[in-house]
């Protein structure tokens, strides 16, 4: 394949011509790979020609330019023929990397495919904007940019020789590539819900309205004190908060891109919620009831007021040692409500069932944080009858020998009441035993009287067995007595 100038004006340099021959007049063209049968084109320019492999002139000065002129048969002239085949650099492929980004962020794009035909080392310089504005530095096929400027950009690329950094190749085809603005969330609504409230309920606010410049879905998260000291986790646009605390509050929001969580707005306006608390004050503290005689009664009273702002929740017990004989008559319950300013009375009645100091207390339990639970001491005497039994009996102990298995033995404890008051006994602790009584397990004696108790024995195995009968009574001295029973089954 070989080069034939037919027309004139032309201008041929920095090209290499491998094997060149001799123009064959018969054909019109040269035999090797260029000829100029015109005669009227320029085979060099500025200083340089042309490389002949069939050149054989001399370069005494050593500037690469042979010292002779070469002719380019039949017609053409190289009057500054190489001494050296002309480096050409390979224009590389087309840059290949990401086609949307945005600002700020850097991004890698590469280039393969050049090359020097005289085997040199390529480096490369990439066009980021596509105008020769914005270029890289020199160097390997893949780089990096970040754009500060969102548009629409032609990237492309250039390669040269390593070796002689003047041999460069043209530009590659460009890259479209698309750069955005950074993602931005804009500001939330103000929450809404309600501006005042008391401490240890849970109230719902609800904010919105944000989006992101990217359409990417966002999440919110709320600033329940408005000085970011006690944050939400990020999630939905509406959420609960419970305030432990007294005090004004500036809830706010915020918002940020699900996808990029580093994407964050601003905050919101506040809305400012006042937080109260009731304060709860009871008088008296304490009351005795001071005497009371047996089942009669007597009743007090209590002022629970709410000194605070806002409503007190409370209920009432009775809890203590003696508490079936003390009751709340009015004013208590579960869950009772006191309005601020407000007071509510509570009235508990003491009934004795029985002689002797008694006590229990009033719990009252509410939502006051300081002052959570109140106990107000009950106490009150039951003054003993001036007729009072007492109760004495013949023995501490009943032994009934050895008995045969399945037969009875009775035995007779005598019980007298040495008093002058009815002696009232309840008789117990044989149950699950060989041992019974015979009769009532309620008995009353008459002041000055006994009673015959008939204790039975009837053993249904061989072997010892041992109880003991209790006698409970209301001898304030000796409540209660215990007789030891004693027998074994033969």
């Amino acid at each position: 394949m070989g080069l034939v100038a037919w027309d004139s004006d032309n201008v041929f340099y920095h090209n290499n011509f491998l094997g060149n021959g001799t123009f064959s007049p018969s054909f019109g063209w040269g035999q090797g790979q260029a000829s100029d049968p015109s005669g009227g084109n320029n085979w060099d320019y500025q200083g340089e020609g042309n490389f002949w492999s069939d050149y054989t002139g001399n370069d005494a000065d050593g500037n690469g330019i042979g010292d002779t002129l070469y002719v380019v048969a039949p017609n053409g002239i190289d009057h500054y023929p190489l001494m050296a085949p002309h480096e050409i650099v390979s224009i590389p492929s087309t840059p290949i990397g990401l086609t949307n980004g945005t600002t700020g962020t850097s991004y890698s794009y590469s280039t393969i495919g050049s090359n020097s035909n005289l085997g040199h080392s390529i480096e490369y310089q990439f066009d980021w904007k596509g105008d020769g504005s914005d270029l890289s530095n020199w160097g390997p096929a893949t780089q990096s940019k970040t754009w500060t400027n969102g548009g629409n950009y032609n990237v492309r690329v250039r390669a040269r020789c390593a070796t002689d950094a003047s041999i460069v190749s043209g530009w590659s085809s460009g890259f479209s590539v698309t750069i955005n603005p950074p993602e931005t969330v804009s500001p939330p609504n103000m929450p809404s819900g309600p501006a005042s409230g008391r401490t240890g309920v849970s109230y719902n606010y609800s904010t919105g309205g944000s989006s992101s410049s990217l359409g990417h879905a966002v999440e919110y998260q709320f600033d329940w004190k408005g000085d970011g000291s006690e944050l939400s986790s990020w999630g939905s646009a509406s959420q609960s908060k419970t305030w432990n605390t007294a005090g004004m509050n500036g809830v706010r929001a915020r918002a940020r891109c699900s996808q990029d969580v580093s994407v964050v707005s601003n905050w919101s306006d506040a809305l400012y919620v006042s937080i109260s608390i009731p304060d709860i004050l009871v008088t008296p503290l304490a009351y005795d009831f001071g005497n009371v005689e047996v089942k009669k009664s007597k009743t007090a009273s209590s002022k629970v007021k709410n000194n605070g702002k806002a409503d007190l929740l409370i209920s009432t017990s009775i809890t203590g040692t003696d508490v079936s004989m003390f009751t709340i008559t009015s004013g208590g319950g579960v869950s009772k409500t006191i309005k601020p300013g407000k007071t509510l009375t509570i009235k508990v009645s003491f009934k004795p069932t029985s002689a002797g100091s008694k006590s229990s207390s009033l719990r009252i339990t509410s939502n006051d944080p300081d002052t959570p639970t109140i106990d107000i001491l009950l106490t009150g005497t039951a003054p003993f009858s001036e007729k009072t039994p007492d109760i004495s009996v013949a023995q501490t102990t009943l032994d009934f020998g050895s008995v045969k298995v399945g037969k009875k033995v009775t035995k007779t404890l005598k019980i007298t009441n040495n008093g002058t008051g009815d002696l009232v006994i309840t008789l117990s602790g044989l149950e699950g035993t060989d041992f019974s009584i015979q009769g009532s397990s309620g008995v009353t004696i008459k002041a000055k009287k006994s009673y015959s108790l008939k204790v039975l024995f009837t053993p249904k195995s061989a072997g010892l067995e041992t109880a003991n009968l209790e006698l409970s009574s209301n001898d304030p001295d000796t409540p209660t007595l215990e007789i030891s029973l004693s027998g074994t089954g033969q």
